[in-house]
């Protein structure tokens, strides 16, 4: 083990290094890493307990998670609620994204907290009701919807619920808003002859999923419908079980849209239809 850790710990730094590109932002997470590992086998020798072939094995499982915890500390804010951590990975890519930017532009960060990316989830059960409310600050990762500064201007609210309509029926609705801020100056920012688009965007979408032949035959509709855009976007889906092992999929994207600039209108000349045969292992 005395060989194993320091390889591993050097593994670590040279897999950040490979990935961000940038010795200061990896340095105090491998500082935290080794001053973890150092505190914990300290204390744990400390209090008189023997150190076994298991917990010798502790600074091999305790780097990895110091780095993940603080690869990104530097500069940005991390919350963590009920154990949820799917914000935190799209949060990281955000803070490359601009990085990036930063990178080709030339220029360099002058203030931290002006340039971050802030991404949040507050849920809670309720009777198998769930409720959950989402809060993102950051940036846009395409031109569209940016401010100067790149910042988003689409506030959202979503609203969902799903229950077992009969036996083995299961239904699905969801309401969508977005609203954009700063509406009068783009609308007066338009190029001549453009689309414009509208204040409110409302999208409703509808689930149905049986199951039939003891579970085996799954038919699904999963459809779209924007009544401010008038366009929509349905997806049925048929599978079959062969075996434990194989799935026979077959489906459509039917899409329609009065307008080639709304969101499911500029693919309606790409509405399709596909088939497929699947082996898990």
């Amino acid at each position: 083990m005395a060989i194993s850790a320091p390889v591993a710990m050097l593994l670590i730094f040279l897999l950040m290094l490979f990935f961000f590109r940038q010795l200061k932002l990896i340095l105090a997470p491998m500082i935290i890493a080794m001053v973890s590992v150092l505190c914990t086998m300290g204390l744990l020798i400390g209090s008189g307990n023997t150190l076994h072939i298991m917990s010798s094995m502790i600074p091999i499982f305790l780097m990895p998670i110091a780095e993940q915890s603080t690869s990104m500390a530097e500069g940005r804010l991390q919350l963590e609620i009920n154990g949820d951590q799917e914000w935190i990975l799209f949060k990281i890519k955000g803070d490359l994204f601009t990085d990036t930017v930063d990178n080709h532009s030339g220029g360099e960060r002058q203030n931290w907290f002006t340039e971050d990316e802030i991404a949040l989830r507050l849920y809670r059960n309720w009777s198998g009701t769930e409720a959950a409310l989402y809060f993102y600050d950051g940036y846009w990762k395409t031109p569209e919807g940016m401010k100067n500064d790149g910042r988003v201007n689409y506030p959202r609210l979503l609203a969902g619920y799903e229950h077992e309509l009969a036996t083995n029926l299961t239904g699905g609705f969801q309401y969508y808003l977005e609203y954009m801020e700063d509406y009068d100056r783009y609308s007066r920012n338009l190029p001549p002859q453009s689309e414009t688009k509208d204040e409110y965007r409302h999208l409703l979408t509808l689930r149905l999923t049986k199951l039939l032949l003891r579970q085996n035959l799954k038919l699904s509709l999963f459809a779209y419908y924007s009544p401010s855009d008038n366009d929509a976007h349905l997806r049925p889906q048929i599978s079959y079980k062969l075996t434990d092992n194989w799935l026979l999929v077959g489906g459509a994207n039917l899409f329609y849209g009065q307008s080639d600039a709304t969101f499911f209108g500029q693919f309606e000349e790409n509405s399709n239809a596909y088939a497929g045969l699947r082996y898990n292992f």
